[in-house]
């Protein structure tokens, strides 16, 4: 409708309401250059969705993008709220963070209640093994957030069911729910004195599979992923903390502590990773 002889409006429009991220964080940018304050946009358009049906067959439920951050919809919010930003643990043990509900009140839900370590991540958040191995608080959270997306009972039911077929709960489950996950661009890489690297890895979560798969869990303790070239590195310590920068995802055993950065070293990953 770029070119059309008429007004388009977002507001309330199917593309807006049911758009992935780049498509709303691009409306909101127009409705603020209105002279609208952020804050008073993110209502505006938010409350205008409140009617429209999103048709998500076409869409993949458990693959859900969450390069999540806090932006506009948590312009409420306290320091203790907005102080949580990156750290998953942190935000969920707040007694109240209702000010965050125009983030996706429902999905972050889900994320806490399934304790997922991944909400602030930035790769698709594969929820079936959530789902198929979780209690019932966990499955409670990620059933209602399929609810908040218009979607109907049966079709929930029918959804939840069949993705349990191909889910292993002795292996996608613990691996799933006993890590922490950060940007490396915010802390840098595990440097350990294994740093073995893989190939073609499809995506972090995959990366984190097969280092534990080829070393053993008693043995790695982080992985470094970089969706740039699907490079992934595993790592039996966390020595310090390398290249603190570059764009990619840490995982680490939950409850490791990360070290201070490496001082001087400055290596690349291409010259300082192995291959095999």
């Amino acid at each position: 409708a770029l070119f059309a002889s008429y007004s388009y409006d977002f507001a309330g429009n199917v593309d807006y309401c049911c758009g992935d991220d780049t498509c709303q964080d691009a409306v909101l940018t127009l409705y603020s250059a209105f002279s609208m304050d952020a804050s008073d946009a993110n209502t505006y358009l938010t409350s205008s969705c409140a009617d429209v049906y999103c048709d998500y067959s076409s869409y993949s439920y458990y693959s859900m993008s969450i390069s999540y951050s806090f932006g506009s919809c948590v312009s409420n919010c306290s320091d203790d709220v907005l102080a949580t930003e990156g750290d998953q643990d942190a935000l969920c043990a707040l007694d109240d963070i209702s000010c965050t509900d125009d983030c996706g009140a429902e999905w972050i839900a889900a994320h806490c209640a399934c304790d997922t370590g991944a909400l602030f991540a930035s790769y698709s958040y594969d929820f079936a093994a959530a789902y198929c191995c979780g209690d019932d608080t966990c499955q409670d959270a990620i059933y209602s957030m399929y609810v908040a997306f218009s979607m109907d009972s049966s079709e929930i039911d029918e959804l939840l069911d069949s993705s349990c077929a191909d889910v292993s709960c002795d292996t996608a489950y613990s691996l799933s729910y006993s890590v922490s996950v950060y940007s490396i661009s915010q802390t840098g890489w595990c440097l350990s004195s294994l740093d073995h690297g893989l190939y073609e890895v499809a995506d972090v979560v995959s990366c984190w599979s097969d280092c534990i798969d080829m070393f053993g869990s008693d043995r790695i303790v982080a992985i470094d992923f970089y969706p740039s070239d699907n490079s992934c590195y595993c790592q039996d310590s966390c020595d310090c903390m390398a290249d603190v920068g570059d764009s990619g995802t840490l995982v680490t055993d939950q409850g490791l502590e990360l070290p201070n950065e490496c001082g001087s070293y400055s290596m690349s990953h291409s010259m300082s990773h192995s291959y095999s």
